[in-house]
């Protein structure tokens, strides 16, 4: 399997690592702000999975050349049906 990128060079953050870590800290300030954590965890993973569409893809390995426009925030809606109604 072709390994998946959320951030591009020169530290090329892998799409797994991103999630988890932006998962964390907005588990995090969702506890500071008392907010629910878990509701925070998935949401902050739900906004960054669409990073896994192979356009997002293609644009980070092209190293900064333009090519088609895909806003991962929007694929990653696709997967709200994943997430129980009730959240």
């Amino acid at each position: 399997m072709e390994k998946l990128y959320a951030k591009s060079g020169p530290e090329w953050t892998s799409l797994e690592d991103h999630l988890h870590h932006v998962a964390i800290a907005a588990q995090k300030f969702a506890n500071h702000l008392g907010l629910d954590q878990n509701l925070a965890y998935k949401g902050a993973i739900l906004h960054d999975i669409g990073k896994a569409h192979p356009t997002f893809q293609e644009r980070l390995l092209s190293k900064g050349v333009k090519g088609k426009t895909y806003r991962h925030e929007i694929g990653s809606l696709f997967f709200l049906s994943v997430f129980p109604k009730s959240e």
